[in-house]
């Protein structure tokens, strides 16, 4: 089209670009830290709202008796699942923890195996190789403990200030959560009618095209992703088959990381221990964990978060420099918005440009 070859066009995408990067950065940097726990409030008042539009419409409770009744069946889920799966976790992860001997008593022989047949083949000793190998295994382990035992010792204080903030927080996550579902109608009547109302429909539309279809998509393949492989290493009668699950779920929520970053370790694992049935269950699993994420993904999103590869990469990279750790996530969502903040300034200057 024409209108890209535009100088004016050119030059008001790029101040567009540019302020949209700032405004996202000055937002994630001192407005989300901020905001987090009434973000959370609202997406929360949005999975209850059905239930209490149906208490107070079809069963005529009032609305803040519906709503307190909403609250708390959500909070009684909620804590029941926390519970459950903290306890689980809990016993699992003390369970992996004892038996933490003999598992590297196990990888130990697996590895001095392999050290062998690896000697054998290029000529070297295989004692070696494996004690060579043991060395640097022993040192990584040494240099990590020695930054890590410390690094525990100096946070025992904020450790309990974190279980104070914690609770601040939570409270006011609930309390965030009562008030934007009670009064879900009154503050949809005031965003609409208030002078910057054309630019809130506009952030409405962006933030529910982008961000409420982003959180939903993960959620559901998380889940998926989670319970197949929870179920799983329950056939395999794995003993620590929730806490692999969660893993495995989170892993390939990660960005470029994904589920084969523990599932085709672990294959070659039981490939090793000559355990042929898990070894075809845990690449099944991986299989599985990819056609969820390939199936489901284009299908809830819509293609909405089409990113190229390298594109996913400059974006992790840079969301990691200036964020850290949740700006792997943040990174990738924040470049997909501002395209989207593009897109619709694509319409606009096309629009004009036809009017005239």
């Amino acid at each position: 089209m024409e209108f890209y070859t535009n100088n004016k066009y050119k030059i008001n995408y790029i101040i567009l670009c540019v302020l949209s990067f700032v405004c996202l950065y000055l937002s994630i940097r001192f407005l989300l830290p901020i905001l987090f726990p009434f973000i959370l409030g609202f997406l929360l008042s949005k999975l209850i709202l059905p239930i209490v539009n149906f208490l107070n419409h079809k069963l005529n409770f009032h609305r803040t008796t519906a709503n307190i009744i909403a609250v708390f069946l959500l909070i009684v889920v909620l804590v029941t699942l926390a519970v459950f799966i903290t306890s689980k976790l809990t016993l699992q992860v003390s369970t992996f923890i004892k038996n933490w001997s003999l598992f590297e008593t196990e990888v130990s022989s697996i590895a001095k195996n392999c050290c062998c047949f690896l000697g054998d083949f290029i000529g070297i000793s295989g004692d070696e190789i494996y004690i060579s190998l043991s060395r640097q295994v022993n040192s990584a382990i040494s240099s990590v403990s020695s930054q890590i035992v410390p690094a525990i010792m100096n946070y025992s204080i904020a450790t309990i200030k974190g279980f104070f903030d914690f609770f601040i927080f939570a409270l006011a996550i609930l309390i965030s959560l009562f008030f934007f579902s009670r009064d879900n109608k009154k503050i949809n009547s005031f965003l609409l009618n208030c002078k910057f109302k054309r630019e809130i429909i506009f952030i409405r539309k962006i933030t529910k095209n982008v961000v409420m279809a982003y959180i939903k998509t993960q959620l559901i393949i998380i889940s998926s992703i989670a319970l197949v492989c929870t179920v799983g290493f329950t056939i395999l009668k794995n003993p620590y088959s929730i806490l692999y699950g969660i893993l495995i779920g989170i892993l390939d929520f990660l960005p470029l990381i994904g589920a084969g970053t523990f599932l085709v370790p672990m294959s070659i694992y039981y490939c090793l221990k000559g355990n042929i049935f898990a070894t075809a269950m845990t690449f099944i699993l991986f299989i599985i964990c990819y056609l969820i994420r390939e199936i489901l993904e284009p299908r809830l999103m819509g293609g909405t978060m089409g990113i190229h590869p390298l594109v996913s990469l400059i974006s992790i990279f840079t969301g990691y420099k200036l964020f850290g750790i949740w700006g792997m996530i943040l990174g990738p969502f924040a470049y997909v918005f501002v395209i989207e903040i593009l897109k619709c300034y694509d319409k606009i200057y096309y629009n004009k440009i036809n009017s005239e």
